[in-house]
Protein backbone atom coordinates (compact mmCIF):
# COMPACT_ATOMS: atom_id res chain seq x y z
CA UNK A 1 0.00 0.00 0.00
CA UNK A 2 0.72 3.80 -0.35
CA UNK A 3 0.87 4.08 3.58
CA UNK A 4 3.37 1.14 3.78
CA UNK A 5 5.76 2.26 1.50
CA UNK A 6 5.40 5.83 2.74
CA UNK A 7 6.30 4.52 6.35
CA UNK A 8 8.95 2.70 5.11
CA UNK A 9 10.42 5.71 3.72
CA UNK A 10 10.53 7.10 7.56
CA UNK A 11 7.83 9.29 6.68
CA UNK A 12 4.68 9.96 9.27
CA UNK A 13 1.80 8.80 7.92
CA UNK A 14 -2.15 9.90 8.64
CA UNK A 15 -4.72 9.22 6.75
CA UNK A 16 -8.14 10.19 5.57
CA UNK A 17 -10.50 8.63 3.51
CA UNK A 18 -12.50 10.97 1.92
CA UNK A 19 -12.09 14.84 1.20
CA UNK A 20 -13.69 16.45 3.61
CA UNK A 21 -11.63 14.06 6.48
CA UNK A 22 -8.82 15.12 4.74
CA UNK A 23 -9.27 18.97 4.84
CA UNK A 24 -10.95 18.92 8.56
CA UNK A 25 -7.27 17.01 9.65
CA UNK A 26 -5.50 19.92 7.59
CA UNK A 27 -7.11 22.57 9.94
CA UNK A 28 -6.46 20.55 13.20
CA UNK A 29 -2.84 19.66 12.42
CA UNK A 30 0.17 21.25 10.21
CA UNK A 31 1.51 18.75 7.35
CA UNK A 32 4.89 19.11 5.32
CA UNK A 33 2.71 17.15 2.42
CA UNK A 34 -0.51 16.20 0.64
CA UNK A 35 -0.49 12.91 -1.33
CA UNK A 36 -4.25 13.48 -2.63
CA UNK A 37 -6.03 10.52 -4.76
CA UNK A 38 -7.79 12.20 -7.53
CA UNK A 39 -10.75 9.66 -7.43
CA UNK A 40 -12.05 10.74 -3.47
CA UNK A 41 -15.70 9.25 -2.24
CA UNK A 42 -17.81 12.54 -1.70
CA UNK A 43 -15.47 15.00 -3.15
CA UNK A 44 -12.92 14.69 -5.34
CA UNK A 45 -9.31 14.98 -5.77
CA UNK A 46 -9.34 18.28 -7.85
CA UNK A 47 -12.02 19.89 -5.50
CA UNK A 48 -9.82 18.79 -2.57
CA UNK A 49 -6.70 20.36 -3.98
CA UNK A 50 -8.46 23.79 -4.80
CA UNK A 51 -9.83 24.17 -1.22
CA UNK A 52 -5.82 23.12 0.20
CA UNK A 53 -4.11 25.59 -2.13
CA UNK A 54 -7.29 28.75 -1.52
CA UNK A 55 -6.60 27.92 2.47
CA UNK A 56 -2.89 26.58 2.50
CA UNK A 57 -1.33 27.73 -1.15
CA UNK A 58 2.13 26.84 0.14
CA UNK A 59 1.55 23.43 1.50
CA UNK A 60 3.19 20.93 -1.53
CA UNK A 61 -0.15 18.87 -2.62
CA UNK A 62 1.37 15.06 -4.69
CA UNK A 63 -1.55 14.06 -6.89
CA UNK A 64 -2.22 10.32 -7.65
CA UNK A 65 -4.96 9.13 -10.03
CA UNK A 66 -4.97 5.97 -12.45
CA UNK A 67 -5.78 7.56 -15.21
CA UNK A 68 -4.09 11.25 -16.47
CA UNK A 69 -4.84 14.32 -14.60
CA UNK A 70 -7.24 16.81 -16.97
CA UNK A 71 -6.33 19.84 -17.64
CA UNK A 72 -6.54 22.16 -15.05
CA UNK A 73 -7.74 25.68 -14.88
CA UNK A 74 -5.53 27.73 -12.24
CA UNK A 75 -4.88 25.85 -9.35
CA UNK A 76 -1.80 22.92 -10.19
CA UNK A 77 -0.26 20.15 -8.01
CA UNK A 78 2.96 20.07 -7.03
CA UNK A 79 3.30 17.11 -8.55
CA UNK A 80 1.11 14.02 -10.23
CA UNK A 81 1.91 10.37 -10.14
CA UNK A 82 0.16 7.57 -12.34
CA UNK A 83 -1.09 4.22 -10.58
CA UNK A 84 1.12 2.23 -10.39
CA UNK A 85 4.07 4.26 -9.01
CA UNK A 86 7.19 2.61 -8.01
CA UNK A 87 8.95 3.47 -4.59
CA UNK A 88 11.17 5.62 -6.58
CA UNK A 89 9.09 7.81 -8.15
CA UNK A 90 7.04 8.57 -5.33
CA UNK A 91 10.89 9.09 -3.56
CA UNK A 92 11.29 11.94 -6.49
CA UNK A 93 8.33 13.60 -6.13
CA UNK A 94 8.48 14.34 -2.11
CA UNK A 95 11.78 14.61 -2.57
CA UNK A 96 11.00 17.56 -4.97
CA UNK A 97 8.26 19.25 -2.70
Amino acid sequence: STVALLQSMKLSVETAGDGPTALTRLEQEEFQLVLCDQGLPGMDGLTVLKKIKSRWPDLPVIMVSGWTLPQLDGVQPDGFLEKPFSTNDLAQLIGGC
